[in-house]
């Protein structure tokens, strides 16, 4: 079944979201720009989901290639978590508590290794001409969509929610393990490595109004939220993970786009410019991007044609709310039989988000971090019926488990040997004040307080 509809307001469509979810129909809204068209599904009417183990992501690999196969659009994520069995060992490298190692003993996180889940009604709406379209198996879902975008009094989950996360680690606590990454890199057991911390709340609304609540404090082209039921996830994510574009002359077109250098916006327009020209000269953040990009290319260059893997001439600036960026593009392209499955494996979890060597930095992660990652710094996904998947990374992500009403958020940033640790702190603060902060009374970014 297939509705035309349009042009049609964007508050409207938003509104029809939060009016679907107080329906229950578990609905996905992804209203970014970095998505193409924004999306709104709901009634699932298909879902794989794949649990945490050694062969996840190998499985997480074989669902996408079955969906792409069958032309049926899809929508979820792929965990950190799925990627965890390219570790080694605890006992190959020195005790870090990681990988195929049962005994690590931190608890299991919310989620599973991969959710992908096909909808009885998709509405699809243009952020260049506001036209929309909605189609699907499930004549019920589609008309339920058509008739929430009638209603002009769709106002449902417009209050505030509660959202208040903390530190679940002291400063101190963290900064010791800025310091403990930066003796392995002395130590010349990897270059640069991610370093998180998690911060941990309490909230009963839905994921539509934890999203509208971020999207108050921060702009972001990978905003998504989705219910899966038993957990749900609010995305304020700036990173392209993957853009997998449909075949062309028999090869795909790849896209990724590591971010890495940080710092907070400014109190005007000259402090502003003052702040993006002291980040784009930072011989740290230089270096960091410049491994990042190196990876990225090595980990393309495993599935791409040889010679087809090109990093952009320069990077670029990319900047939210709250904070600036530096984000450096790498295109590949793939033989077109190799599949999206593959090419989400040959690249999970990214280096921008654990570091280089990648498998001795996932394991110094292990060892160093708190709390298991689950989804974050893994990848919510996209794909339409033409074949083209795009993945976020799973970054200023808020992922609430349904039943206890408990909600975790991750903040970290790269580690390299002159990284400053006060500032490596300071920075998991900028990245949390759209998380710990109501928008009334936000810190100053630039000095964030404990909660």
């Amino acid at each position: 079944m297939r509705i035309a509809l349009g042009p049609l307001p964007f508050a409207r469509v938003a509104a029809a979201a939060r009016a679907l979810e107080a329906l229950m129909l578990e609905v996905a809204w992804l209203p970014g720009e970095g998505w193409g068209d924004a999306t709104l599904a709901v009634a699932p009417c298909d879902e794989r989901r794949i649990a945490l183990g050694p062969r996840a992501l190998d499985e997480a690999a074989r669902a996408i290639d079955a969906l792409v196969s069958a032309r049926a659009p899809f929508v979820g994520y792929v965990a950190y978590e799925a990627a965890r069995a390219i570790e080694r060992p605890a006992a190959s490298h020195g005790g870090a508590r990681a990988g195929r190692d049962a005994r690590d003993a931190r608890p299991e996180p919310t989620g599973a290794a991969a959710i992908l889940r096909r909808y009885g009604a998709t509405l699809r709406w243009s952020h260049a001409t506001g036209l929309a379209v909605v189609e699907g198996p499930d004549g019920s879902a589609v008309n339920a969509i058509r008739r929430a975008l009638e209603r002009d009094d769709a106002r449902s989950h417009e209050a505030e929610p509660t959202l208040e996360l903390c530190a679940v680690d002291d400063d101190a606590v963290h900064r010791a393990r800025v310091e403990r990454a930066l003796e392995y890199i002395a130590a010349g057991d990897l270059y640069v490595v991610n370093v998180a911390r998690a911060f941990d709340g309490r909230t009963d609304a839905p994921p539509t109004a934890l999203l509208d609540a971020m999207l108050r404090r921060t702009s972001a082209p990978f905003a998504a939220s989705i219910d899966l039921g038993d957990h749900a996830l609010a995305s304020t994510s700036p990173e392209l993970f993957l853009r997998i574009s449909p075949p062309e002359d028999g090869d795909l077109r790849v896209r990724t786009s590591p971010i890495k250098g940080t710092r907070p916006r400014g109190r005007d327009a000259r402090e502003d410019a003052a702040i993006v020209a002291e980040l784009q000269r930072d011989p740290k953040e230089r270096a960091e991007l410049v491994m990042i990009v190196d990876l990225e290319r090595n980990d393309l260059g495993r599935i791409a044609r040889i010679g087809h893997v090109h990093p952009a001439l320069a990077p670029r600036l990319l900047s939210t709310r709250t904070v600036h960026h530096v984000v450096h593009d790498v295109d590949a392209r793939v033989d077109a039989r190799v599949g999206h499955g593959a090419i989400v494996a040959a690249t999970l979890p990214s280096g921008s988000v654990t570091g280089a060597p990648k498998v001795r930095a996932m394991e110094i992660i292990a060892e160093l971090e708190g709390a298991r990652r689950g989804l974050y710094c893994g990848a919510i996904v996209q794909a339409d019926a033409r074949g083209e998947l795009v993945a976020s990374m799973a970054i200023r992500t808020v992922v609430v488990d349904r039943r206890a009403g408990t909600a975790r958020y991750f903040a970290g940033g790269g580690i390299v040997a002159d990284s400053d640790p006060a500032r490596e702190v300071a920075e998991t603060r900028w990245k949390a004040v759209q998380v710990t902060a109501p928008p009334a009374t936000a810190p100053d970014a630039r000095a964030p307080t404990p909660c």
